[in-house]
């Protein structure tokens, strides 16, 4: 039997699954034995320079990213602000139990996310770099860099530098396509974007019996899952697949050798420890809170707020999102609502992954056909969750499914590389094996290496000429921080070191949070600085120990956009006036009117009546984006709701 074909591999798979950092001498066999082919196969001999140095590829334009989007100073509002407050609680008196506040809502109480793991992996980074907003977009691109290097890592476990050179081209597609802003942005949508590709190849390597990838699947789902609930049906779904597949197997073997059991119980039992301590803080936020938040989660989809989308809108919003020529466009607009993807793309795509698959089910090729395997299920699995969407299908609930689509390409560009190679003898087909390198090793080689330097290249220059979304609105608050800072510090309300100030805001552009994002600011500052609000029963989006009555507080810090506003804040009693920021010339202020009176037009053409009539009688509101909205409309209100308003901050401190 040694001299069978394939019997190499097999012995190099099943005797010791994904052993060692590379496959190395399994891939030299199946490129044809010794010669050039060989030399090139284990070309080095140094897994660990060759997987550092091909995330080297993906990961400089990162490092480019936090120089760039991090100058001037980026100061979080809304979302992030909120991110960072609970970011900072980790490891103190208040530690986060759930995740980011998100659409959800059971029993009459807002939900959050389903739990807390991103803020503890976001950190350590956050405080090594000085616990500020760009701090924030240290650790968000240095979570993003750490899952670049595994899913990197784990090709090469799978087919030895050659695959992995593969999945270095595809993963650099991928996080330019998503933007630099977009790993930069310590979003909860965005964060686990590349963390997600990373699970994918991990199931995949865990089906190709390599069950030390186990626990990183645990961990990576379970950032995925608790960062944002899009991303709790995929998880779930895929690991029960693969759950079901290892137990079926296990049993399949156990009939030709008893210990077969013993490597899945071993690291299946190290798993499952592992995911429950990660998930350990949401269960006991559960068990603390009556609604827990879990419970709110689960009634949020039992009973939803508003309408899912028919079958046929999800079926087209998941076919858009594998138009795999969206691969090779970059996002740089950090404006753009819109899907670019078509589904008629889309589904030719499709199409071609599955004669791909079908090639290899002919060809019998074991570690291939569990890679198509895996795109099948997670194909299935995000239709299925996309279908379950509660209200508007906004774009970055799908953002994940462009994770999918690189697989795809993946699976269908290794599949027509190794299409010339010989068939597989009979039974082998359930034989997990290392994916050998093409049948023209050195012309690939090259191809790989010169996309990988070229998308590189270009995700540089994207990166070089990339915004952090908000950055009017976030250096608009920043040249407020500065002076209320200074003014607070003056001790205006007579008490010293322990000041406690309740921060308030009226602030028109909702989308922007400028008022968190003071917050955030002042806390930063060293000041005792909470906002108004009852205590729930579950964590709030800035923690319930930074709520404070007004009657509790020795100052109000009031931060007010809008000429009106500002003015209502400048007639209150016991009110001074820290900081002013006007930032519109004449001529902007008649182009917003402009734009204002057309906005009205076509909410009304649209039939956002009650919309056109807000935006009549208070010309500086936010408007609500909608997603029946047309493109047209969508984007005119974005562009209403980043104009930039008069803003100013006051202390006022109450007779008592």
């Amino acid at each position: 039997m040694a001299g069978a074909p394939g019997a190499g591999l097999r012995e190099a798979a099943s005797g010791h699954p994904g052993d060692g950092d590379g496959t190395s001498g399994a891939v030299a066999e199946a490129a044809g034995g010794g010669g050039w082919r060989s030399r090139l196969s284990t070309w080095g001999g140094r897994p660990t320079l060759e997987v550092v140095g091909l995330s080297c590829v993906v990961i400089v334009p990162m490092v480019i990213a936090v120089r760039v989007l991090g100058h001037p100073r980026w100061l979080p509002l809304s979302d992030m602000a909120l991110i960072e407050l609970r970011v900072r609680d980790v490891g103190l008196d208040h530690p986060p139990l759930v995740g980011p506040v998100g659409r959800l809502e059971g029993f009459g109480e807002s939900g959050s996310h389903p739990g807390p793991l991103m803020f503890y992996v976001l950190a350590p980074m956050y405080r090594l770099f000085g616990s500020d907003g760009n701090a924030l977009i240290v650790s968000s691109v240095f979570v993003s860099m750490v899952a670049v290097v595994l899913a990197i890592w784990i090709g090469h476990r799978r087919g030895g530098w050659p695959f992995a050179l593969a999945v270095a081209v595809v993963l650099g597609l991928l996080v330019r396509n998503y933007g630099a802003w977009r790993i930069a942005e310590p979003w909860n949508p965005h964060l686990p974007l590349v963390w997600w590709f990373v699970f994918l190849l991990a199931i995949w390597s865990v089906l190709c019996d390599d069950l030390r990838m186990l626990p990183l699947a645990g961990f990576a789902g379970a950032l995925c899952a608790q960062a944002h609930i899009a991303y709790l049906a995929l998880v779930v779904g895929l690991a029960a697949l693969t759950g079901a597949y290892l137990i079926a197997d296990s049993i399949r073997r156990r009939r030709h050798d008893s210990n077969t059991w013993r490597p899945a119980l071993i690291w299946g039992g190290a798993t499952t420890g592992l995911v429950a301590l990660l998930w350990l803080p949401p269960l006991v936020d559960q068990i603390r809170h009556h609604p827990g938040n879990l419970a709110i989660v689960i009634e949020s989809f039992r009973h939803p707020y508003a309408s899912r989308p028919t079958f046929g809108t999800a079926l087209s919003f998941w076919a858009e999102r594998l138009d795999a020529r969206e691969l090779f466009t970059p996002t740089v607009d950090t404006s753009s609502l819109d899907p670019r993807g078509s589904s008629v793309a889309g589904f030719a795509f499709l199409g071609l992954w599955g004669a791909t698959a079908a090639a290899s089910l002919w060809r019998r090729d074991p570690a291939l056909l569990r890679l198509h395997g895996t795109v099948a299920a997670a194909l299935a699995v995000g239709l299925l969750a996309i279908s379950r969407i509660v209200g508007p299908m906004w774009t970055y609930l799908g953002l994940w499914m462009w994770g999918v689509c690189a697989l795809m390409v993946l699976a269908v560009v290794w599949s027509v590389l190794t299409l010339a190679r010989p068939r597989a003898s009979e039974g082998t087909l359930a034989t997990p094996l290392v994916v050998p390198i093409p049948i023209w090793p050195a012309p690939t080689a090259a191809f790989l290496a010169g996309g990988a330097m070229v998308t590189g290249v270009l995700f540089s220059i994207d990166t070089a000429h990339s915004a952090m979304p908000s950055g009017a609105q976030s250096s608009q608050l920043r040249e407020l921080v500065g002076p209320t800072v200074a003014g607070l510090k003056e001790d205006p309300a007579g008490c010293g070191d322990d000041c406690r100030y309740v921060v308030t805001w009226v602030d028109p552009f909702t989308l922007a949070g400028q008022g968190l994002g003071m917050l955030a600011e002042l806390e930063g500052e060293g000041f005792d600085a909470r906002t108004a609000g009852d205590v729930g029963s579950v964590d709030t989006g800035v923690g319930h120990h930074r709520l404070v009555s007004l009657t509790d507080a020795d100052a109000e810090v009031h931060l007010a956009v809008g000429i009106d506003a500002i003015e209502a804040a400048r007639a209150r009693p016991g009110s001074n006036e820290l900081a002013h920021v006007d930032p519109n010339t004449p001529q902007e202020r008649a182009d917003y009117r402009r734009a204002r009176r057309h906005l009205v037009v076509q909410l009304e053409a649209e039939g956002y009546d009650d919309e056109a009539a807000k935006a009549e009688s208070e010309p500086y509101r936010a408007v609500p984006v909608d997603g029946g909205m047309s493109s047209e409309l969508r984007q005119l209100c974005f562009f209403l709701n980043s104009y930039e308003k008069p803003a100013a901050t006051f202390v006022i401190v109450a007779d008592r």
